[in-house]
């Protein structure tokens, strides 16, 4: 019983100290790091993974807080406003094909969430 024990803390700590790291390291390119982050909130988005979806929002504070929150301001954030909007809805409905099991739903679902991300991403260039 001992060992449980000690393996539990030992793994507790490390995670505990690889958050401080991950935290700690300076902001070297927050763009690029808000990118990552925002592309791995969508994929757990879509696989409904809550826990970690919970820890990248956590991430994504964090690296807010680093970066004091800084977004440059876009002349269309309108446009980039509606079109993130589409690309959550189109998650949405591609999570409920997914749940549903219909292939071609699935894929019809699919089809329409790549070009609302096209279009975020010409939106936000």
């Amino acid at each position: 019983m001992p060992a449980k024990r000690t393996i539990t803390l030992l793994l507790l700590a490390s995670l505990a100290v690889g958050q401080m790291l991950w935290a700690a390291e300076p902001p070297a390119d927050c763009g690029e790091r808000r990118k990552e982050l925002g592309e791995r909130l969508t994929e757990a988005r879509l696989q409904g993974d809550k826990v970690r979806l919970s820890t990248l929002e956590e991430h994504l504070q964090m690296l807010n807080k680093d970066c004091r929150g800084l977004v440059p301001l876009q002349s269309n954030q309108a446009d980039v406003e509606r079109a993130s909007q589409l690309t959550s809805e189109r998650e949405a409905r591609l999570r409920e094909a997914l749940g549903a099991g219909d292939r071609q739903v699935i894929d019809l679902r699919r089809d329409q969430l790549d070009q609302a991300r096209r279009a975020l991403e010409a939106a936000k260039h």
